[in-house]
């Protein structure tokens, strides 16, 4: 599973007289490091070494060019030295030097290392030699003031002690960290895609909150069932005094429709009713009047009508997936990842203005389909982000303070006329997208509020946004909160092809 590691560049800083087994015991200190905290600290640590990584160029001192190709970009230094102090800069008494001041004055970290070797009588049979010499011990001395240095005898001492003192730092860094972010709130704000979170947004379609392969295998074995009865006609002679039970020619369009669509074959006497009837007296305020007849005839008025229900519900939601199907929407969650909870939570998203479909826009379904979807909160079901085991609903964040309704500026409703069914669906479309909109030059500018969110919990915003699938960019966010001092910000980056 891919995870987060953060490098740290650690520039490695030593005249010439330093010892190649010297070189390879920093390396070796490092990548013992690297194989011991890496998955603990989720970090790692990269060496930096003019020899292996500056590359031929002109146009200014060598120390200057060093610098900008990679001295000034790297997070820590260990610098070492012997009996030679360097080559002088145009600014320092060595190279160095200067590389150790540059990490300095930009606080970063230096392991500063002297060599307690031997130091052979030729090393010191010059004064330029003995110069160079005191050069590097007046630089120790001198440096007591600003840190502290370690000493080493050989390789494998400065191996065991460099090692300890990169584990004693990033132990100690990641401790500082740990606790700056200690009972603290850690908000941020991801993608969703197929019930789980994704660092890049990635475009999805609605989908209705109805199976359309399980259903439609129920209403086939419902038409099954009814097949499997066998009823005689009725009988007009035996019945005369009695009113017949017929299907309603609707129902039966229905059915015939449906299976005909999907070549289904009702046997001839599928309709068939026996000699079902019903009395003349009704049996409630609402006319209704009770069936008289046998068990199966019965059960089989009643099980035809079930399946026009269900068939009815079928192409209803079938409608309002064909409806949408050609639009593309995306969904999103806020984070928080910290150790104690966090209120007043305000997240601010900001879009290329071409990015976003005002949801005012967006067509209505036909009336059939609306009276199934308007029905038991249906219609929130199809635009709402629903909680899963990852997340819980945007409802589940607030308390009794209201939200503001979102309504862009300058709405041009898609509908043209007034009708109630078309006055309804907007009405709720606008309930269901609690945002408030702001443009500012070519950006749209969503304002979304959560009133509450646990330590360790994931909120899904209130609904998806309809977006241009083919001007998905990079969408910046901003996220204030009662328990953060600073203004949290973020880019959910557009899916990487």
């Amino acid at each position: 599973m891919p995870k987060n590691v953060t490098q740290y560049d650690l520039l490695i800083s030593c005249p010439g007289d330093i010892q190649e087994d010297e070189l390879t015991a920093i390396d070796s200190a490092v990548s013992d490091f690297n194989r011991t905290y890496e998955d603990v600290l989720s970090l790692r640590v990269r060496t930096k070494h003019w020899q292996k990584d500056s590359y031929a160029e002109s146009g200014d001192e060598p120390q200057a060019l060093l610098n900008k190709q990679f001295v000034s970009e790297c997070d820590a230094a260990v610098a070492l030295f012997w009996t030679r102090f360097g080559t002088p800069t145009d600014q320092y008494g060595s190279g160095t030097e200067e590389e150790i001041e540059i990490m300095l004055e930009t606080g970063k970290q230096v392991f500063l290392g002297f060599s307690e070797n031997p130091i052979p009588p030729s090393s010191l049979s010059s004064n330029d030699m003995i110069d160079e010499y005191a050069k590097v011990q007046a630089f120790k001395e001198g440096y007591r003031n600003r840190g502290i240095y370690f000493t080493y005898s050989s390789a494998n001492d400065l191996h065991k002690k460099f090692y300890a003192h990169l584990s004693k730092h990033f132990l100690s860094l990641s401790c500082l960290e740990e606790a700056e972010n200690k009972h603290q709130p850690l908000l941020y704000v991801k993608s969703i895609i197929e019930k789980s979170f994704s660092d890049y947004l990635v475009p999805s379609k609605i989908l209705v909150p109805y199976d359309f392969d399980t259903e439609y295998g129920s209403i086939r074995l419902q038409i099954e069932k009814i097949s499997q009865y066998k009823l005689k006609k009725f009988n007009q002679m035996t019945e005369i005094m009695r009113e017949k039970v017929e299907i309603k020619e609707g129902v039966v369009k229905r059915i015939t429709a449906f299976s005909n669509k999907f070549n289904i074959k009702l046997p001839d006497d599928f309709f068939v009713l026996g000699n079902l009837r019903k009395s003349k007296i009704p049996v409630d305020i609402f006319g209704a009047q009770s069936l008289e007849g046998e068990k199966d005839e019965i059960e089989k008025y009643r099980a035809i009508n079930a399946l026009s229900d269900s068939i009815h519900l079928y192409i209803s939601w079938k409608l309002v997936s064909n409806t949408y199907e050609d639009f593309s929407c995306i969904k999103l969650a806020l984070l928080n990842e910290g150790s104690t909870f966090d209120e007043d939570v305000e997240i601010k998203l900001f879009f290329p203005k071409n990015m976003l479909i005002n949801h005012l826009r967006l067509p209505m379904p036909s009336e059939t389909a609306m009276s199934i979807i308007n029905e038991e909160g249906d219609f929130f079901d199809l635009f709402c982000i629903a909680e899963t085991s990852k997340y819980i609903d945007y409802s589940s964040s607030k308390t009794s303070r209201d939200v503001p309704a979102y309504v862009p500026p300058s709405v041009s409703p898609f509908y043209a006329s007034s009708s109630s069914a078309e006055d309804s669906f907007y009405e709720n479309l606008d309930e269901v997208f609690e945002y408030s909109s702001f443009i500012e030059d070519d950006t749209v500018i969503l304002k979304i509020r959560f009133d509450y969110i646990k330590h360790n919990t994931a909120v899904a915003f209130p609904c998806v946004l309809f977006v241009n699938e083919t001007s998905i960019s990079d969408v910046d966010y901003q996220i204030t909160s009662k328990y953060v001092d600073s203004v949290c910000t973020g880019t959910i980056p557009k899916e990487i092809i």
